[in-house]
């Protein structure tokens, strides 16, 4: 499946809980410049880049999509982006708004929040 925006009506349920960690999310903005900083991805993706904000946050965040690079270690934001995962329970019901590198952007409650793919089943 291609990393890029689906059915924003698809239903998934979590197949297996997630408690994001308590660091602050990593926030970015369309057309923001960021530094990209060269470092090994995280468990769930190898297409995420760890990138460095103009507040100083460091944080990951999907490249594919997000960020077109303007030279050296330097790329521009494409979209907004909010690295807030939600915490979810086995058997809870999500929409899926987006899928890339491996991470599900879904809403509920009228909320967004990444999940990592392999903890929710789509419903066919």
């Amino acid at each position: 499946m291609k990393s890029w925006i689906i059915d924003r009506h698809l239903i998934c349920y979590v197949i297996k809980a997630h408690k994001p960690d308590n660091s602050e999310p990593f926030k970015c903005r369309k057309g923001d410049e960021v530094e990209i900083v060269v470092g090994t991805p995280p468990l769930y993706g190898d297409k995420r880049i760890c990138c460095v904000n103009s507040n100083g946050q460091r944080g990951w965040m999907p490249g594919k999509h997000f960020i077109r690079r303007i030279g050296g270690n330097k790329a521009e934001i494409l979209r907004d982006y909010d690295s807030t995962e939600f915490s979810v329970d086995v058997g809870e019901e999500l929409i899926i708004i987006w899928e890339t590198s491996g991470w599900i952007l879904c809403g509920k409650n009228r909320q967004r929040g990444w999940i990592p793919k392999n903890k929710i089943k789509k419903f066919k």
